[in-house]
């Protein structure tokens, strides 16, 4: 089963609404690690789908960049990091 690939999508936008509009998008997809840095794991579809998102934003003051992460790379953490983001206790579901 192809679960997607894992994508670390992080952003610099300066103003709230449009910073607003950056985190909700992403809090869809994925689970923010930090204020601005977010993990999401992406179907090939969901990925087309999330980048025409952020590009309807037609942002003006800052930008948003996805960077795939290589699966077979080591995750090393320091601190109270959780072991994996993306893990079903990190999600919240709206029913």
């Amino acid at each position: 089963m192809n679960r997607g690939g894992l994508y670390l999508a992080v952003y610099d936008v300066s103003e709230d609404r449009e910073r607003t509009k950056v985190a909700d998008i992403l809090e869809r997809y994925g689970v923010r690690i930090q204020k601005s840095a977010f993990e999401v794991r992406l179907a090939k579809g969901h990925r087309s789908r999330l980048l025409g998102e952020l590009q309807a934003l037609d942002l003006e003051s800052g930008w948003v960049a996805i960077y795939r992460v290589d699966e077979g790379a080591r995750r090393h953490t320091a601190g109270l990091a959780p072991v994996n983001p993306l893990a079903e206790e990190h999600h919240g579901y709206v029913l």
